[in-house]
């Protein structure tokens, strides 16, 4: 493997730091193609330093290559890694020596992991790491189109890094620097540069957040903990901490330390969130019993169908 570039080697090591960005190329499997199999799986460190590079040998047969996108032949997956071998290694380094069964979100040596579309990575290497510890581009709300649809990390990487990636053959390495850098401009609270790659005007973007607030979005405030939120009708709601975790995209902010200073809410009424924040403040009060909880919440979903569709 050494003659392809390829690091298979990986190990458990307290200098490597606490976050991990990790991404896949997928070959196709089934009669027709369309199934994603593993292929090949890039783990960098924060400072773009390649921890593992391994092609995998999937466990089903290959019926399309996708050579065109992935550069990959057949005689690179002869002799590749096992899926379940690869799998194990990543796991391991992943927690870092800690079960993962006593993952938490703070404290512990397990390792923070950075994708983009990390569900569909971690599905496709049949492994599985907390939620708690996963920090995925395509469901970051200020990088999403809309609350619901994600931008790909091309354009995300356009927009925000102003370089192109994905021309031509794909290297997961590429897609690993893309992903971290975009993680650590959030987190570190730095800016695109919004006169060169304007995002609210985009074509592509024409549903996401009014471009006179969008600088509010990237404006963000390591330090400083939740403000408020504002929903589509321009409604503000002051939240205490302790109460806005109970949103756990929220609290992934808070635990990262990249909390903005106002929350967009674009595709939210203001009376639909007047009864999120009823619901997290209940959930939230102390000395309340398990049995005054189920009577509010049986009294909380008690509403017309087109209000709950709204809260679900």
């Amino acid at each position: 493997m050494a003659n392809l570039g390829i690091q298979d080697e990986l190990r458990i090591d307290n200098s490597r730091g606490r976050v991990v960005a990790l991404a896949c190329k997928m070959v196709g499997g089934g009669s027709d193609g369309s199934l994603d199999l593993c292929a090949r799986v890039c783990l960098i460190d924060e400072h773009e330093r390649i921890l593992f590079h391994s092609y995998i040998k999937p466990n089903i047969p290959v019926t399309n290559y996708r050579y065109e996108m992935t550069g990959i032949r057949p005689e690179y997956l002869r002799d590749a890694m096992p899926l379940r071998n690869v799998s194990r290694k990543i796991e391991e380094f992943l927690c870092n020596g800690e079960p993962i069964w006593q993952i938490r979100s703070k404290g512990g040596r397990s390792r923070i992991l950075v994708g983009h579309g990390l569900d569909h990575d971690l599905k496709c290497l049949e492994m599985d790491y907390p939620a708690i510890k996963r920090r995925d581009t395509a469901k970051y709300p200020p990088l999403m189109k809309t609350s619901k649809l994600s931008n790909s990390l091309k354009y995300l990487t356009k927009a925000y890094l102003g370089y192109d990636i994905q021309i031509g053959v794909q290297d997961p390495y590429e897609d690993c620097v893309a992903t971290m850098k975009l993680y650590m401009r959030m987190k570190l609270s730095q800016f695109h540069k919004k006169e060169n790659y304007p995002l609210a005007t985009d074509p592509q973007n024409k549903n996401n957040f009014a471009s006179w607030r969008q600088n509010e979005l990237e404006r963000m405030t390591p330090d400083q903990l939740l403000d408020f939120s504002r929903t589509c009708d321009g409604k503000e709601f002051v939240l205490d901490e302790a109460i806005a975790v109970r949103s756990q995209t929220i609290k992934d902010m808070v635990e990262d330390d990249c909390v903005p200073n106002v929350i967009l809410l674009p595709n939210v009424h203001s009376k639909t969130m007047t009864k999120v924040i009823e619901y997290w403040k209940k959930h939230s009060e102390g000395g309340v019993s398990k049995g005054m909880l189920m009577d509010f919440d049986k009294a909380f979903v008690n509403v017309h169908h087109s209000i709950l569709h709204l809260l679900s």
